[in-house]
């Protein structure tokens, strides 16, 4: 059985704000007269695709590789990613002054590996499918003494799967959300982070709608991955709940593929 860390966050987010601010670039809040009107109150977009490398994953990767000392870089960093994280982790050990290895699997987007290949990573093509790709991230890193980042399993880098309180595995579905379409393994440290900030809160696992990338686009000239936009599907899903109030949704990425932006809009 997997035992869940019981994480102190308010702490663990005071030292990452020390450690990471001035690596950092500080994100707006824009106002939503759409959404406003949509939940008949007040709804703001935090906008963290404009953080370094466009994705909101930069904070964990500049935490986490911030954290190892000279003589672990010196061994070598190996990581596994999807894109964005690996964006982060290559920017992030540029500050540093050293190179990743970053295992990608087969069914990544031309353009996004062409990304990738710009920012200076080692890149190594791994596997049918996500976690195949992190599972010989794993082994290469432990054969080979290096250290591997997790870009979701560490507590200094996340700073869930709430319903079984476990690590689990997740079977490959069909989605425009391209970071959580593949089969993933859920970190352990997740939970208790989850759960000491969210406390008795209800938390909603939702399907993508094709309209968020369309209303971001047409409102605010915003373009967002399908993962970087959860946040305003969840407010539109739950407008009765959020009548009146003040809200702020997360808009987390935009390293979206081209031409399935165009497709998606089309």
């Amino acid at each position: 059985m997997t035992t869940v860390l019981k994480l102190d966050v308010p702490q663990l987010v005071l030292e990452a704000h020390s450690r990471c601010q001035e690596y950092l670039s500080p994100t707006p809040l824009e106002y939503s007269n759409y959404l406003s009107e949509q939940i008949e109150g007040e709804v703001w977009l935090k906008l963290d695709l404009m953080q370094k490398t466009s994705s909101f994953t930069f904070r964990g990767a500049i935490n986490k590789i911030l954290t190892l000392t000279e003589a672990e870089l010196d061994k070598g960093v190996v990581s596994a990613s999807t894109g964005n994280y690996a964006l982060a982790v290559a920017e992030a050990m540029r500050i540093r002054k050293r190179r990743a290895t970053i295992y990608v699997a087969e069914d990544i987007e031309s353009s996004r590996l062409e990304l990738l290949r710009s920012h200076g990573l080692d890149l190594v093509v791994f596997g049918e499918l996500a976690w195949d790709a992190e599972k010989e991230a794993r082994r290469v890193a432990e054969e080979e003494d290096k250290i591997y980042v997790s870009p979701y399993n560490d507590p200094i880098v996340v700073g869930g799967s709430m319903r079984t309180n476990k690590m689990v595995e997740m079977e490959t579905f069909t989605t425009l959300a391209g970071h959580l379409r593949r089969r993933r393994r859920s970190g352990q440290h997740h939970s208790g982070a989850v759960s000491a900030v969210c406390g008795g809160d209800r938390l909603a696992l939702r399907k993508r709608d094709r309209s968020i990338h369309s209303i971001l686009f047409e409102q605010h000239r915003l373009v967002a991955e399908g993962s970087g936009a959860l946040g305003v599907g969840g407010l539109l899903k739950r407008k009765e709940r959020l009548k009146g109030k003040k809200v702020v949704a997360v808009i987390c990425g935009r390293n979206i593929d081209l031409e399935v932006f165009k497709r998606i809009i089309a």
